[in-house]
């Protein structure tokens, strides 16, 4: 494996320390600039989309009304076409205060936020795998398709990305509670990290199990504050809808899971959303398959599963993008820091993460199937399975002697 270390004169980890920062400044910068050219036609992208909803919060998912308030707005971003809201209301509120500033400085602060929150999310998945070279894993993150355009468009990849490394270096530190209500927050994405829960009932993490269900009523509450009691059937209908899901999206292939390309190809007359839920189903009861596995390692444990669920939600998913894709950095990291420790022995697992970004840049451009893509997700899931039963094959053999 390519050692990433940086060796600064005189070999001082403070000056060490200093050029990483440097380095990650510079790179953060050059893409970030990348990803703004690229979508410089779509004024912010996925963004307007959000500050709006931070003006409509009664009445998000009314199109007229919606469209009304956006040609009322400056500047080119009022005149854009209308883009559903796909959100829960409550992440409404989470914008609320970027609506209450001119759109181009809640949108400069917003694509800062994002570069913040992945810088502190790759520092958080450093200590829990121990990995000293991560800020070498953060730049091939940071200069990856997924990253750019997400920077582009402004999406909300970062913040997802953000709360589900927080909630599980909270799991790793045993502090459930705090956890599972942190990870409940990822429902303003709910297709993202769906089968998350899943793994805390695996692991038996019944307080965080807990909270999460707490969590998800008082979103639920929230959200029925601002957009009244009956939202969800609004939500559910609108996701629903064939706009939500427009033919040249699954005819290009642009929708990186499993689920997508089912939806374009052998089950072209169902619903992506209900295909979407019975192939989450079908994740949920492999995760269940794992409690079969007893490793006694609870940071094993734990890295493994939260790295399989996050890697089948992408797999199960009516509705991935490329930009959603940046939570498999932790899955990449967990099986780098497995392979570091020796724990898989397979000579694939850094070819395996390392086609998954070339694909990632492929899929990127125009007209281009994301099945590779998928097909290396799978193979990533399957390295993390093949782990998990390793470790508990080694400690049963351990015990035995």
């Amino acid at each position: 494996m390519i050692d990433f270390r940086l060796h600064a004169s005189g070999g001082s980890s403070g000056q060490r320390s200093r050029l990483w920062a440097y380095v990650i400044v510079l790179v953060s910068l050059i893409s970030f600039g990348v990803g703004c050219s690229l979508a410089r036609d779509a004024i912010g992208g996925d963004f307007g989309v959000f500050y709006v909803a931070g003006l409509t919060r009664q009445r998000l998912y009314d199109a007229d009304y919606v469209m009304s308030v956006r040609q009322q707005l400056p500047g080119a971003v009022g005149q854009q076409p209308y883009m559903p809201y796909l959100n829960p209301p409550f992440f409404a509120l989470v914008m609320a205060p970027f609506a209450m500033l001119p759109f181009s400085l809640a949108l400069a602060l917003w694509r800062l936020s994002g570069v913040l929150m992945a810088w502190v999310s790759f520092y958080l998945m450093g200590k829990m795998t121990v990995l000293k070279r991560w800020p070498a894993y953060f730049l091939i993150m940071i200069v990856s398709a997924s990253s750019i355009w997400a920077m582009g468009l402004a999406q909300n990849s970062y913040l997802q990305f953000f709360i589900m490394v927080v909630g599980i270096y909270l799991l790793d530190r045993q502090r459930d509670t705090e956890a599972g209500l942190c990870l409940s927050l990822m429902l303003f994405k709910p297709h993202v990290g769906m089968l998350l829960p899943v793994a805390l009932v695996v692991m038996r993490r019944w307080r965080a199990v807990r909270a999460w269900l707490g969590g998800a009523v008082g979103l639920y509450l929230l959200s029925a504050i601002v957009s009244g009691p009956a939202w969800p059937l609004e939500y559910i209908r609108l996701i629903s809808s064939p706009a939500c899901f427009p033919g040249d999206v699954f005819g290009r292939g642009k929708v990186c899971s499993l689920t997508g390309i089912l939806a374009r190809t052998i089950f072209k007359g169902i619903n992506p959303v209900l295909l979407g839920v019975g192939m989450t189903g079908l994740g949920a009861a492999a995760m269940f398959l794992l409690i079969r596995f007893q490793v006694a390692d609870r940071r094993l444990m734990l890295h493994g599963v939260t790295g399989l669920a996050v890697a089948l939600s992408i797999v199960t998913a009516p509705y991935m993008l490329s930009y959603d894709a940046i939570v498999m950095a932790w899955p990449c990291m967990v099986l780098v820091s497995w392979k570091q420790k020796g724990l898989l022995r397979e000579a694939h697992v850094i070819p395996a993460i390392s086609l998954l970004l070339i694909l990632n840049l492929i899929g990127y451009i125009r007209h281009v199937s994301w099945e590779a893509m998928v097909i290396v997700i799978i193979w990533v899931s399957i390295l993390l399975w093949q782990g998990l039963a390793r470790a508990g094959h080694d400690e049963i053999s351990t015990k035995l002697r």
